[in-house]
């Protein structure tokens, strides 16, 4: 019997001893339209009584409404097996490997070559201790450069000390000292100028009364009168040295001595600017070279795990079949296996095995927009196994998705009891329980045509059919 429609049940009480017409009782017919009439058979002669049209009866009883749709087993637990290397990008060509069928944890399942990690190890295990040394080198010519840098810093402040002492010492005492000793020089060589002159009259007084050699006067008093002039010469050069030394000499000098304490003042500056810069420079590389050597060691270290990885063991017990399983479909099972022979080759990342645990398995399937809103969690399912079109298999709705990509939202299904058959990609129907009432009134769903916004019926009573207004409620099928 096909699905019928739901009726209030007010509605209900109304049609029970009533009946349908016919041109409606089947759901996929056309209705029937409320303003006009079934075709009449041909008008039977007045003797004859006239046909009884056929009718359907109303029902009242329980009604289900139940979404069908196609579905599939895929695991509960469904453990991939892969090898994820943190370091080795190498190619994975297969020594020995497990075939397929039930594996305890830490099995073996596959053996892969090791001879081109092995190379990169030891490459790796050089450059480290390479680098380890340059290390221990660069901490000794950081240690000497801070000891030379705070060398260089004394030193420094000593020459600026000593240039700021050179000029305060200038300018309270040698200044004042150089001045005097030059007005010193140039007094005595007034004083020696002024005694020459005074020998030279004593000489020419003494000659005057002496009774000496005309020709030995002569030869003294010419070397008296020479010397006398060589003095003077001197002595003007002496006071042209003084107002140089007086005019430009002492500024100078103490211009140098300011500049030099200026310059010594920058320099020690400059060094305590510069140690300082340098000392952080040589830090940073120095943290630069250890994160380096860290980074090396540590890509050592998973080089080695990479290595100890390509005997791959089974994280669980279960069955382990090779290849992966996405949402119930197994795929590259068969590339999977070839590629585990050996001399096979597989990539870094690849699903090498799947290990399930038979029975233990949900259902998956998937409904459109127009139903999303009628499936939620709890609701009952019946699940028939293609397998085995005989056994259904009682379960529940555990969750629904409410976004999609597609417009076709998913649907888990729990099944209420495990099943050791049943294995992930088993496929089956699932027929979900959307709705139930006990006390329904129901008939065809081409029965009920449309009065404008109004549902109706055509009712058959005392001879002659007529439209009645009815509210209408969920439809199976």
């Amino acid at each position: 019997m096909r699905p019928l429609p739901l009726l209030a049940s007010t509605l209900a009480l109304l049609l029970l001893p009533l009946a349908v017409r016919p041109q409606a009782a089947r759901a996929d017919d056309a209705p029937a339209p409320a303003d006009k009439p079934a075709a009449q058979k041909p008008e039977a002669k007045a003797t004859e009584a006239p046909a009884e049209p056929a009718t359907v009866t109303a029902e009242k009883g329980a009604f289900v409404v139940v979404l069908e749709r196609d579905g599939v087993f895929e695991a509960v637990d469904a453990t991939e097996v892969t090898y994820d290397p943190e370091a080795w990008n190498g190619e994975l060509e297969t020594v020995d490997a497990f075939s397929t069928g039930r594996v305890e944890k830490d099995q073996v399942l596959a053996r892969f070559k090791t001879e081109a990690i092995d190379e990169a190890i030891e490459g790796a295990t050089k450059d480290l201790a390479i680098a380890k040394k340059r290390l221990e080198a660069q901490k000794e010519d950081g240690r000497r450069a801070e000891e030379g840098q705070k060398l260089a810093i004394a030193r420094a402040k000593v020459e600026r000390d000593r240039a700021l002492e050179a000029l305060e010492w200038f300018k309270s005492v040698e200044r004042e000292m150089r001045v005097k000793e030059s007005e010193l020089r140039i007094q005595g060589g007034r004083d020696n100028l002024a005694d020459q002159e005074e020998e030279l009259a004593q000489l020419r007084k003494m000659y005057k009364a002496d009774d000496v050699v005309e020709e030995t006067e002569d030869i003294v008093m010419k070397r008296t009168v020479r010397a006398l002039e060589r003095t003077k010469v001197g002595f003007d050069m002496q006071l042209v040295r003084q107002r140089r030394f007086l005019e430009t000499g002492l500024p100078n000098d103490l211009d140098d001595l300011e500049a030099n304490a200026k310059r010594q003042g920058y320099e020690y500056d400059k060094a305590l600017a510069l140690a300082t810069i340098q000392l952080e420079q040589g830090r940073l590389e120095l943290e630069k070279t250890v994160y380096a050597v860290a980074r090396q060691t540590a890509g050592l270290e998973k080089l080695g795990r990479d290595r100890e990885a390509l005997v791959v063991r089974a994280p669980r017990a279960g069955l382990a079949i090779p290849g992966a399983c996405v949402r119930g479909k197994w795929a590259g099972i068969e590339e999977t296996a070839r590629a585990l022979r050996k001399g096979g080759k597989l990539r870094p990342g690849q699903a090498i095995f799947t290990i399930v645990t038979p029975g233990d398995v949900a259902v998956r399937t998937t409904v459109g927009e127009a139903e999303v809103l009628e499936v939620a969690e709890g609701q009952a399912v019946d699940v028939v196994l293609t397998a085995d079109p005989k056994k259904t298999l009682p379960a529940r709705v555990a969750r629904v998705a409410r976004v999609s990509g597609d417009g076709q939202y998913a649907v888990g299904i729990e099944l209420s009891a495990p099943d050791e058959r049943l294995m992930p990609g088993f496929t089956c129907k699932v027929k979900v329980t959307v709705s139930r009432r006990e006390d329904a009134v129901t008939v065809p769903a081409g029965c009920v045509a449309a009065d404008g916004e109004r549902k109706v019926v055509h009712v058959f009573a005392d001879g002659k059919a007529s439209p009645r207004a009815v509210e209408v409620g969920a439809t199976s099928g």
